[in-house]
């Protein structure tokens, strides 16, 4: 099955920070899963076909881009750095992104697919 990454994830300014929410749910869509010992990661990348190495950015529990903020309840939130999109020069760039998760038992989902928008900023100097 083919990916879709049309529906907008989220949508932020160049260079900010950005927290997106993520709620995990069981094959139903309405129980939450319970996510405790899983692993969790996100994607970004410019086009589908690019290597894992050519990301824009991934962001993990293990580098802290992820925080579990309720594992029975099946949440957590992503946080992305000013780093992440600062590189992006276009007036606004469509960023396809997935977030996978690997049970404790090793199973592997993909829990989200859709697009991050990135706007240009007007200010680029931090003071």
């Amino acid at each position: 099955m083919a990916r879709d990454y049309t529906e907008i994830i989220a949508e932020m300014y160049r260079g900010d920070h950005q927290d997106i929410a993520l709620a995990v749910f069981q094959p139903n869509g309405t129980t939450p899963q319970d996510i405790t010992g899983w692993s969790l990661w996100m994607t970004g990348k410019l086009n589908v076909d690019d290597a894992d190495a050519a990301a824009l950015f991934t962001r993990t529990v293990a580098n802290g881009g992820i925080v579990v903020t309720s594992a029975t309840g099946g949440l957590a939130t992503i946080t992305l750095l000013p780093a992440n999109t600062s590189a992006l020069t276009d007036a606004s760039t469509d960023v396809l992104i997935d977030v996978q998760g690997k049970s404790g038992t090793g199973r592997v989902s993909t829990l989200k697919s859709g697009k991050l928008v990135v706007k240009a900023d007007l200010t680029r100097a931090i003071v």
